[in-house]
């Protein structure tokens, strides 16, 4: 386990595919940046949501901003890859609703 400038973000190779996350969970840094910074919820509603201490949310938030451009990098990525599978195989959600 490699422990990164805060002791309590960590990146595993085997969790979450090296992604930094919170120490102890498989919380990643970039999810706690949507929710925070992206959607604008609050350290509050954060932590409760992921049942995690408050103080744990700053400390994703912390890494968050001393690495804000490699981690929008990689989100924006990933948003490109899921509407790419969306352009190719479309949703397959319609036809699983109920007819009205």
């Amino acid at each position: 386990m490699t422990v990164l400038a805060l002791p309590q973000i960590v990146s595993t190779p085997d969790t979450l595919h090296g992604a930094p996350r919170i120490d102890g969970h498989r919380i990643a840094v970039a999810d706690i940046a949507v929710r925070c910074v992206h959607q604008g919820r609050t350290v509050e509603d954060v932590a409760e949501a992921y049942q995690i201490s408050p103080s744990k949310v700053h400390a994703a938030l912390a890494y968050y901003w001393d690495h804000r451009e490699e981690i929008d990098a990689e989100l924006e990525a990933e948003q490109g890859i899921a509407e790419e599978i969306r352009a190719r195989e479309g949703s397959r959600l319609p036809s699983r609703l109920p007819r009205r």
